[in-house]
Formats: structure tokens, sequence, C-alpha cells
């Protein structure tokens, strides 16, 4: 019965390696206050939607689903504005 709700519980900890991802992009490339900039709105956006969640008083079952949303919300906020923030970085002469 739990087997189908398997593979939702694996996309939280995939989201969560991608927007670490995104994170080591731009320390890589030194765009570390961009990159405070972005984790400090993910950890606000976090924080909203974890409120929200829980706030709902609904099932446990469903926060699995509504997790998996907000992590997705959070991966794309990442996703956008890190590549955003590297797009801007103008190419260097060699």
């Amino acid at each position: 019965m739990a087997a189908p709700l398997l593979i939702f519980v694996v996309l939280v900890p995939a989201f969560r390696n991608l927007i670490e991802y995104h994170s080591k992009l731009l320390y890589a490339t030194g765009r570390t206050v961009v990159r405070m900039l972005i984790l400090a709105s993910l950890g606000a956006m976090k924080a909203l939607l974890l409120a929200y969640v829980l706030g709902l008083h609904t099932d446990v079952v469903i926060w699995v689903e509504l997790l998996n949303a907000a992590f997705l919300v959070l991966y794309l906020q990442s996703a956008l504005m890190t590549y955003r923030a590297l797009r801007s970085i103008k190419k260097r002469p060699i």
C-alpha cells in the first residue's frame, strides 16, 4: 500500500540536491553574494511553504504530496535565480 508513495519520498532529496548544485555553481563562479541572497530567499520561501503545509491540518498522506510540491517550487525558484545570475556573467577575454 505504501509502495506507490515511495517515489514521492525520493523526490524531496532529489530537489534538495539540485538546489545544492545550483549553490555550488554560484560559488564556483565567484558569485558568493548572489549565492547568499538566493539561499536567503529560498530559506524564507521554505519557511512560508512549510508553515502553509503544516497549517492545513490535513492527513499526513497528503503532506507527502504537498512537501514534494513545496520542494518543486523551491527548485524552480533556485533554478530561475541561479541561471539568471550565471547568464549575467560577462565573458572575459583569455
